[in-house]
């Protein structure tokens, strides 16, 4: 049986202090310690583990400070007895007797990066086959071991240990997790309808084939040939770059802050949905106004009695229910539906109760607690769930992505079948052309594409990382993208299949049906399972699993986060913070922090500018740079060539010919046509 980590520290500690001396003739050129001489000996246990420490003082070439072999006759005599005694040799343990590197055998000493050499820009195709990674013991370790800091010295340490996907369906179940997360079943229907349906999602689907798809295989083969974060991950290969990945993670902090707020807001539908009926499918509510009036029941007699004397929204809709007409009288309710206002629970809800918004953005109005307290709930299970661990993993995720697929799936054929459903789902695949060539449709388009697949925000790099050096990413690009485009297409027939049936309802224009905020899907959503049969129970399934996904996708975000701020600033952290879990709770507070301004009454209006500049603007500025950096910089044919040696697969002409012209071509068009479209509408 395997030892312990403490049992492995107490053995490293016992022979450390045996102390075996081992001379070493070391010439006079390019090597000196602090105080100015030449070092002659160090001292390294056989057959331990040993902490590697990087000396800034042997900062060049690996060889600089190793004997030559001509010149060095007991060289010879030094290398029998390593092989005998286990012993390791290499250049910086030279200025620094006490340091050590965690290798369980000599043979596993992996090749060193030349970090002396000036490169700004990205490394070689050779250095990259060296590169070489060494498992460490855990963080804990690392915390009760001895003080790391040197007189005179730097002290690097290696970052922790990652644990690969145990098999190849946890890479799959997290990607269709991602496939269900906030970005597919929130941000699709809420970009979609907002930029004209089918006007939307052919733009869409083509950005989906010429840009997201090849930065998805792109992202997975950077991550899996540097086993790091994006940020280390980018430092590694193009050095003058790094500052992608601090981009990236930038956008990662800001989203996590917002999607914190949609996570409470799915809280918020949960607890209500446990009435019965639930509190979002009722007129009944102290929240509700005289306009609101449930469209799957039939019109009230005085209504249609005052039709005829000219009926204004402000008429009064008691309940009565001796009042009630009945429906057969369906050209009468048509021209009542047709000259009043009629609101619906579900959307009084979430604008009444829930956002009880202000007038505009320079009127913040009051904090709303049961919000706060919601948000608050979501980042102490944001936290306990990455204390730990990075992302759901295990037998939990399956059946719930199981069971929630399953029910998307009997959501979607409840609507299909509703009345207005197919007029609804004309408007999704039909598109506008004038429409479609609109600056403003196509960019938000591009951004829906980069979020669909979670590219550019960093936890397609960290998911690949994950994987051995051997796996088949192309395979895994095809499979996460298709599973992802069915998924989106789903959401978006659930979608307008239920605006159509609310439009044909109320016979009102399709595109005045809801409102065009980021509130209108879960508007939607309550539409929909408020006309099933037994609203609460489905109610509860639903908006649980719409939590559950909303807390995965803050979860990937956060986990993307953390990581590689720890990869990239190990040092600075160890220094400043106690460990991990001081590191996480720091910056889940800020994020806590950054969300209160949208839970005040104003808190829609700040979402909307967020989402715009962040989740938009600056999402696709990262990518050019992205994409330009790692296509011509690094370049696509030393990319192609290190995806050939991990898989023994040739990368199609198709990836490569996007990732050279078509991609950074595609994305740069169409920001540089918005941005001249913003200018002339600014100027005008």
């Amino acid at each position: 049986m395997a030892d312990s980590p403490v049992d492995r520290k107490r053995n490293f500690r016992a022979l450390r202090d045996e102390r075996l001396p081992v001379s070493i003739a070391v010439s006079n050129r390019k090597c000196h310690t602090p105080d100015g001489t030449s070092p002659q000996r160090f001292y390294l246990p056989p057959h331990s583990p040993v902490l590697e420490v990087k000396s800034k003082f042997t900062f060049g070439a690996s060889n600089e400070c190793l004997p030559n072999r001509a010149a060095a006759p007991a060289d010879k005599a030094i290398s029998e007895a390593g092989e005998d005694e286990g012993l390791v040799r290499t250049s910086s343990f030279l200025s620094n007797p006490n340091s050590y590197r965690f290798l369980q055998d000599a043979d596993s000493l992996p090749k060193p990066l030349a970090f002396g050499r000036s490169r700004r820009m990205s490394r070689s195709l050779p250095e990259l086959r060296d590169l070489q990674f060494v498992s460490v013991l855990p963080d804990v370790e690392e915390e009760d071991s001895e003080s790391s800091e040197v007189e005179g010295e730097e002290v690097v340490y290696v970052r922790p240990t990652r644990i690969p996907w145990h098999t190849k369906l946890d890479f799959l179940w997290s990607s269709v997790c991602q496939a269900l997360g906030l970005a597919n079943i929130w941000r699709f229907p809420y970009y979609c309808y907002s930029n004209g349906g089918g006007s939307f999602v052919l733009p869409y689907v083509v950005f989906m084939l010429v840009c997201s798809i090849p930065f998805l295989c792109m992202e997975l083969a950077v991550g899996q040939v540097t086993q790091s974060g994006p940020i280390s991950a980018f430092g590694q290969l193009c050095p003058l770059m790094k500052g992608i990945g601090v981009s990236s993670m930038m956008i990662s902090f800001w989203l996590t802050a917002y999607y914190s707020v949609l996570t409470a807001w799915t809280m918020f539908y949960v607890f209500n949905s446990f009435y019965s009926p639930p509190r979002w499918t009722r007129c009944t509510n102290t929240w509700n106004t005289d306009d609101c009036h449930d469209v799957n029941r039939p019109v009230l007699q005085n209504l249609v009695n005052a039709e005829s004397q000219g009926v204004t929204s402000n008429d009064s809709f008691a309940m009565n229910a001796s009042s009630l007409v009945s429906v057969d009288n369906a050209t009468r309710i048509n021209t009542v539906y047709a000259s009043i206002n009629v609101s619906y629970p579900a959307d009084e809800f979430f604008q009444t109760k829930l956002l009880d918004k202000s007038e505009s953005i320079s009127d913040s109005g009051e904090l709303r607690f049961e919000l706060l307290a919601s948000v608050l709930f979501v980042w102490i299970l944001t936290y306990f769930s990455l204390r730990k661990s990075d992302f759901f993993r295990g037998n939990t995720v399956y059946i719930i992505t199981l069971l929630s697929y399953l029910l998307l799936l009997s959501i979607f054929f409840r609507t299909v079948g509703l009345d207005g459903a197919k007029e609804g789902l004309g408007l999704l695949f039909h598109p506008e052309w004038d429409k479609m060539f609109s600056p403003r449709v196509l960019l938000f388009a591009l951004a829906q594409a980069f979020h669909s697949l979670g590219v550019v925000l960093g936890p397609s790099i960290l998911m690949g990382s994950y994987h051995k050096q051997h796996n088949n990413l192309l395979r895994d690009t095809v499979v996460v993208a298709f599973v992802t485009l069915v998924t989106v297409l789903i959401v978006g027939c659930v979608t307008f299949s239920t605006i159509g049936h609310l439009a044909k309802k109320t016979r009102r224009p399709f595109w005045t049906v809801l409102s065009d905020d980021p509130g209108n899907v879960y508007v939607i959503y309550s539409v929909v399972i408020g006309s099933m049969p037994l609203p609460s129970c489905w109610g509860v399934l639903f908006f649980l699993m719409f939590l559950f996904f909303g807390l995965d996708s803050e979860i990937k975000l956060m986990a993307t986060l953390i990581s590689a701020l720890k990869e990239a600033y190990t040092y600075y952290i160890k220094q400043r913070f106690q460990g991990h879990s001081l590191f996480l709770a720091v910056i889940c507070g800020f994020c806590f922090f950054a969300s209160i301004p949208y839970l005040t009454q104003a808190g829609i209006f700040f979402f909307q500018l967020i989402d715009y500049y962040i989740a938009v603007i600056a999402t696709i500025i990262v990518a050019v740079f992205e994409v330009c950096t790692l296509s011509w910089i690094y370049g696509a044919r030393n990319l192609s060539t290190c995806i050939q040696q991990m898989t023994g697969k040739t990368t199609s002409y198709f990836y490569q010919f996007c990732w050279i012209i078509l991609t950074p071509v595609t994305i740069l068009v169409t920001y540089l046509n918005f941005f001249i479209y913003y200018l002339d509408n600014l100027l005008s």
